[in-house]
């Protein structure tokens, strides 16, 4: 094992438009993030930064897995590869999702959805985390039924919508 990497994305909150990020803690070290920018919140100029992730920004979703030291390398390969583009590691076409996307599928080999219409975005890749943590409960736990006036975020929290099922009661014989 070589750390945990995290990969997170919010779709509102102070930047409106959302943003994804990864976090590698190494077992050794420090937590760091990356990602990338095209409004840099530190006024310093745009791509790919580490840490600039403000510590109000709170995910929407997060995904993580430990990593080998195969992985790891991987996941810096990706990381210098963005850092060497300059302030083109963000761009329309490639926002902050799609490095998000890239680094932990390079890492992982898990391919997260970060593109609808061709167009990558935080709240697509959040939507694409929050449906493999799903499908890993499911697959943790066994058959997850869902009733259909149900959206899949009430899951497990008790805020089902449906009629109570009554359960029938265990008949007691009263010793006299």
């Amino acid at each position: 094992m070589a750390g945990v990497l995290k990969i997170h994305s919010t779709t509102a909150g102070t930047l409106r438009i959302g943003h994804s990020w990864i976090e590698y803690c190494p077992i050794d070290g420090q937590s760091m993030t990356y990602g990338t920018w095209g409004n840099n919140p530190t006024g310093e100029g745009n791509g790919l930064l580490e840490n600039a992730e403000p510590p109000t920004l709170k995910a929407n979703a997060t995904r993580s897995q430990v990593i080998d030291h195969e992985q790891e390398r991987r996941l810096f390969e990706i990381i210098e590869t963005y850092r060497q583009r300059g302030d083109q590691a963000w761009t329309l076409r490639t926002p902050c999702s799609t490095f998000a996307a890239e680094a932990w599928g390079r890492a992982t080999g898990e391919q997260l959805v970060h593109q609808t219409a061709l167009v990558s975005t935080p709240a697509r890749l959040a939507k694409s985390i929050i449906e493999a943590n799903q499908r890993d409960a499911v697959a943790a736990h066994g058959k997850m039924s869902i009733p259909s006036n149900h959206t899949p975020a009430d899951a497990g929290n008790g805020n089902s919508k449906s009629s109570k099922q009554t359960l029938p009661r265990k008949s007691r014989s009263r010793r006299r």
